[in-house]
């Protein structure tokens, strides 16, 4: 007769290993964020100034902070001192920010100290604004053997499609890249020009209509920071 015909020994032979996958999936699971302590989020861009893609990096930072269940930290690893930048906005809002000005070429400080910054905080999502910090970003994923899962959203290829070097550095370091976000289907199909998987990229399109206050048209402007998010335009009518 099979030594397994029965449940009980089942139960004998399952049971420790059941016992012991639940109490280390469930360590893991309480490390990782996802056990009651919320999900850990690093928003990497390289300045914070008041600039398009910084806005939507603050807004979205701003976004998650109020949501119940993630825990937000923005940093930026070459701003310019002197200049006005969102990080005021974001302290005020209570989401801590991490600058510092790099050196002016590749910097393997700035690497080991975002490395840092995932293995203290206990970083779950690394999430990367375009081409430079999806290099800081890969390799301190590598660094730290990949214990954060690295999101890349591509906002625009201007500055890597008119040099060979950051197209080649694009279609490396978005190997790294868990998910890759474009911001609209045009820029989706550029992205899988540069040869990377169509299947890995998700599109998010971040104005799809025309808003009015009144008889004014809200018209969306990132540089100067206009942008008007569905959640305030539930809160304002």
């Amino acid at each position: 007769r099979p030594f397994f015909s029965g449940p009980l020994p089942w139960l004998a032979a399952a049971g420790p290993v059941f016992a012991v996958v639940c109490l280390v999936g469930g360590r893991a699971l309480a490390r990782r964020g996802l056990a009651g302590e919320g999900i850990r989020v690093l928003e990497l861009a390289p300045t914070l100034c008041l600039g398009g893609l910084e806005r939507l990096v603050c807004t979205l930072a701003t976004g998650l902070h109020g949501r119940k269940g993630f825990d937000v930290l923005v940093v930026s690893y070459d701003q310019p001192a002197g200049l006005r930048s969102w990080v005021p906005r974001l302290e005020e809002a209570g989401i801590p920010c991490v600058s510092w000005r790099k050196e002016e070429r590749f910097s393997p400080e700035s690497v080991l100290r975002l490395a840092r910054l995932v293995v203290s905080r206990k970083t779950d999502i690394l999430h990367a604004h375009d081409l430079g910090p999806l290099i800081y970003g890969s390799l301190a994923k590598a660094l730290t053997f990949g214990r954060t899962r690295l999101i890349l959203t591509v906002h625009s290829l201007l500055g890597v499609e008119r040099d060979r070097r950051r197209v080649l550095y694009f279609r490396l370091f978005a190997r790294f890249a868990d998910r890759i976000v474009a911001v609209s289907p045009w820029l989706k199909d550029r992205i899988a020009a540069l040869g990377v998987d169509p299947d890995r990229l998700t599109i998010i399109i971040y104005q799809l209509v025309t808003l009015h206050r009144g008889q004014e048209v809200v018209r969306l402007s990132k540089r100067s920071g206009d942008i008007v998010t569905l959640r305030e335009v539930i809160d304002e009518v």
